[in-house]
């Protein structure tokens, strides 16, 4: 939808760095803002947004204390949108692991996140020719191809149709 917001996290951010990328990305300019000022602008702007949705991708990747300050975030937001953290398996063990040893923000995080992980099903052959067709790729023994060599890895997908399509391309510009 339109009020759907993704962000790529990556393990260098600090919390201005996270705030700046995700007021860019629902729209609001951060340049010569402070993190209050910004973090003022996101929370007045996400409650105008008709059922918003935030999706932190990779959040495995960020320190301990960008998921401290995440949970302000949510406490701020909680009524006005839905956050949707999407990580490795890694991710499950080191909140678990953070609740073990009593570390402060661990089990707070757990608890905002309905203390519940949900595992995506692994995605399966009829998927990768899905991905397939959609980039153009319609020859069913090539679609064969990329789901065997594969793995059913969605990066090694995209290496295989993008191989593909510029295999297919220099046949297109030889001829």
């Amino acid at each position: 939808g339109k009020h759907n917001f993704l962000l790529k996290c990556a393990e260098y951010w600090n919390k201005k760095h996270f705030l700046i990328k995700l007021a860019r990305e629902i729209g609001i300019d951060p340049a010569g803002m402070n993190v209050c000022e910004i973090m003022d602008e996101i929370i007045t702007r996400i409650p105008m947004l008709d059922n918003p949705i935030l999706c932190f991708d990779e959040i495995d990747k960020v320190s301990d204390q960008l998921l401290y300050f995440l949970i302000t975030l949510y406490n701020d937001l909680e009524d006005y949108c839905s956050i949707i953290m999407t990580a490795t398996p890694y991710f499950e063990k080191r909140i678990l692991r953070g609740i073990d040893r009593g570390l402060k923000c661990f089990r707070e995080l757990y608890s905002r996140m309905g203390k519940k992980f949900i595992y995506l099903p692994q995605i399966s052959d009829e998927d990768v020719a899905l991905v397939c067709m959609e980039n153009g790729i319609n020859d069913q023994r090539v679609i064969k191809d990329i789901i065997n060599d594969s793995a059913h890895d969605l990066r090694r997908v995209k290496k295989k149709v993008q191989a593909h399509k510029r295999s297919f391309n220099k046949k297109i510009n030889a001829a």
